[in-house]
């Protein structure tokens, strides 16, 4: 079996990334200098997934570090790397990382966008630690609009994906939200017991930082619970780790839920000293909810001191941040989530469509099948009438019966081409694809000569303009039908009142091989053009055509990953381009 590119970039920098995956729970100053030296070496080496992988894990460590803006940043570095990496582990952790800022910046819509695509990667990558993250992040969204229901499934998913790996990390920080479900229940028991749980992992592992979010969960329980003093202790010794670590969004949480203890006590000084900390930092990471709160505090604190300048400043700026929360456009697609998230509803979808389609896929075969026989079956008949009616022509005499047998003739003809359609049709579908050099211009002058029948082909003025020295590989048959059918059509609609041209031109631009057609005919009605490629479709009745001609030149053109559009005007003309890849 092929290694994958996150197998290769794994071995080679293997152990570098596992060491600062390693550091970042105890000193993720010292993980995030590793990768940065690890992303320097593999720039030196010119090694592109080497790079992809060091950016992954870069922007994850900054994401734990609230340096929000260099995530960013290295997360477009990421993608100008490698836009397409085919390196599912490391998409999702910079997945992953875009999500959580998003949330922790309360950008709440985009955050559940990137954190589906993440914990889907991280499925394909078969990494339960990475999927046991994006749940829990996942679930602090739901909590945010409170859909604690699913909220609580989330947390405990991720701690049954976590427990199954022996990740001890990733079990305790979803027992941190966890228990403030249980607080928010009134069930103070099951509360503790889940974040002391928490707090000894911590301590085990040595995540001083998660220690700091368990100490603080553990003092909400302690306030509910009127310890006030206990409360205090705790919120100091969480303040003191996110002071030292420089954790924003730590420090914010924990003044605020200071000011909130004290206004208990009526120590309103003090109160306001701490939500004063919450908002003075508006200009920094957007932390809405949590400013949000503190405002609100603020403006009843000076409402009740009959500061009325300050309580109407606090009630704006309140009523500032309320808006920006609710203007929010995820409370719809939080609530169409059922079960445990919407990405085991996509996943059920997903198989029901894919049942489905692979039933399509069986009857559309049947159908052609039946259809390419059905053709074949009748070219034999039809063919013995064609040749009847020359039989005729030599040895009838009577004007009469040859004008009724050139009418009969006309609609075999018709039913001719309607017939070796279906079979080219049937035949782009099933056909393999052969690359081999195209000769453009062989092909554009056979394709010219054999509609030479046509009464107003003399007078076209054809003009062919090949690229010199145009080299593309392509199945040559495929190329052929697109040719073939957008000469025709300007062939079959050309004018008679005025001097017709065709003008073929086929050149390279921008990595694509560009067949632009361009006539001056009839042209197509404005209320027709979005019918054109459709099956059996006739913009008008001036020739006898199957309908089928762009409908088979669109198919041949998505056959080679390509794309084909149009521009025309009644009486001016058309202008048919073809778009296709150079790399077939």
């Amino acid at each position: 079996m092929a290694e994958t590119a996150d197998q290769k970039a794994l071995q080679q920098y293997e152990t570098a990334l596992k060491k600062a995956m390693e550091l970042r729970v105890v000193d993720i100053g010292s993980a995030l200098k590793l990768t940065k030296e690890t992303l320097r070496e593999c720039q030196r080496e010119k090694d592109p997934f080497g790079q992809f992988a060091c950016c992954a894990y870069l922007a994850f460590f900054q994401m734990i570090d609230s340096d929000y803006e260099q995530v960013k940043i290295t997360v477009a570095k990421a993608n100008l790397i490698l836009p397409s990496a085919g390196m599912p582990h490391f998409e999702a952790i910079l997945l992953y990382s875009q999500g959580s800022v998003c949330y922790k910046t309360d950008d709440y819509h985009l955050g559940i966008q990137y954190l589906i695509k993440a914990y889907e990667l991280f499925k394909l990558a078969h990494d339960k630690a990475g999927q046991s993250k994006a749940q829990k992040a996942l679930g602090s969204i739901y909590e945010i609009f409170k859909d604690y229901d699913k909220a609580r499934k989330a947390y405990l998913h991720s701690i049954e994906l976590s427990e199954a790996i022996g990740d001890l990390n990733g079990k305790s920080n979803a027992l941190n939200p966890l228990s403030g479900l249980f607080l928010r229940d009134n069930k103070l028991e099951e509360a503790e017991k889940a974040i002391d749980e928490s707090i000894a992992l911590k301590k085990q592992t040595g995540d001083k930082r998660g220690e700091a979010f368990a100490l603080y969960g553990k003092g909400k329980i302690q306030l509910k619970l009127g310890a006030y003093q206990a409360a205090q202790t705790l919120f100091e010794k969480a303040l003191s780790i996110h002071l030292e670590l420089k954790t924003l969004e730590g420090e914010a949480m924990v003044y605020n839920k200071m000011g909130e203890l004290n206004m208990l006590q009526n120590n309103n000084d003090k109160a306001k000293y701490f939500f004063e900390k919450v908002v003075q930092n508006e200009a920094g990471p957007s932390f809405h909810l949590i400013i949000n709160k503190a405002h609100y505090n603020l403006y009843l604190m000076s409402k009740d001191n009959g500061d009325m300048p300050a309580a109407l400043h606090h009630l704006e700026k309140h009523l500032y941040h309320y808006r920006y929360l609710a203007s929010k456009e995820t409370k719809t697609m939080i609530k169409s989530i059922s079960s445990l998230s919407k990405v085991e509803v996509l996943e059920r979808e997903s198989k029901i469509q894919q049942e489905k389609n692979k039933e399509i896929e069986k009857k559309n075969a049947e159908l052609d099948n039946f259809v390419y026989k059905v053709s074949h079956d009748l070219r034999g008949p039809i063919t013995s009438l064609m040749g009847l009616y020359n039989v005729v022509k030599m040895e009838v005499d009577e004007p009469k019966a040859l004008q009724y047998f050139a009418l009969y003739n006309d609609q075999i003809m018709r039913l001719n081409e309607i017939i070796i359609d279906f079979i080219n049709l049937t035949r782009i579908k099933e056909m393999k694809l052969v690359p081999e050099p195209i000769q453009f211009e062989s092909i554009i002058e056979d394709c010219i000569g054999m509609y030479s029948y046509f009464p107003v082909h003399q007078k076209i003025n054809f003009i062919i303009n090949v690229e010199e020295a145009l080299f593309f590989e392509s199945d040559k048959s495929t190329i052929n039908t697109i040719i073939q059918n957008l000469i025709e059509n300007a062939i079959k609609y050309a004018r008679n009142d005025i001097d017709p041209f065709c003008h073929v031109s086929i050149k390279q631009n921008n990595g694509q091989l560009v067949i632009r057609v361009e006539d001056n005919g009839i042209g197509i009605d404005k209320k027709h053009q979005e019918k054109i490629f459709t099956m059996f479709f006739r913009a008008n009745d001036i020739t006898q055509g199957s309908g089928l001609g762009l409908y088979i030149l669109k198919n041949a053109v998505e056959k080679l990953n390509g794309a084909v559009r149009f521009y025309s005007e009644v009486h001016r003309g058309s202008t048919f381009v073809v778009e296709l890849p150079l790399v077939p």
